[in-house]
């Protein structure tokens, strides 16, 4: 059970780009200080950074197995998960998403688009490549860089007003 001690919401972004110094980094970047900004706690999970592994193995459950002969991830996740004994990295993962209000996801597709879905957990999809979508024209103000640009796009639709 999450107890909130204060009015402060929490934004959980889930982050998944190998290079520091892309766009999708610096998109991060302007996002956690302008939710930063409007009073949020930010948590980044850096999928690349925690070596987070996309297969569902038996590596993510602690313990012995409830049908070790036959396998059957779902059943058996489901076991773990009500007797607490998932691995470490998704129970972790499992309470940023209970403590956010807000959780932003990237999406790498082909085609540039924007999709937001808003449930009751607030959630959005963000689509990493929606850069082609805001890039500003050459005469714009903010054309100097892609962090200003992003910081416009934030300032002007600030989360939760």
């Amino acid at each position: 059970m999450i107890i909130r001690t204060g009015s402060q919401k929490t934004a959980l972004i889930v982050f998944a780009h190998q290079t520091p110094a892309s766009f999708n980094a610096t998109a991060r970047d302007v996002a956690v200080q302008e939710l930063s900004d409007q009073g949020y706690r930010v948590l980044v999970s850096d999928l690349y950074a925690m070596k987070f592994r996309a297969e569902a193995t038996r590596d993510d459950i602690k313990g012995e197995l409830k049908n070790p002969e036959l396998f059957q991830y779902g059943d058996e996740t489901m076991f773990a998960w009500m007797e607490n004994q998932l691995s470490e990295d998704i129970t972790a993962e499992q309470q940023k998403v209970t403590e956010a209000e807000l959780i932003i996801f990237q999406v790498r597709e082909d085609k540039p688009h924007l999709q937001l879905w808003l449930l009751s957990v607030s959630l959005w999809l963000f689509c990493a490549s929606l850069w082609s979508l805001f890039a500003p024209s050459p005469s714009s103000p903010w054309s100097d860089s892609p962090s200003t640009a992003w910081r416009c796009v934030w300032a002007h639709c600030p989360v939760g007003k």
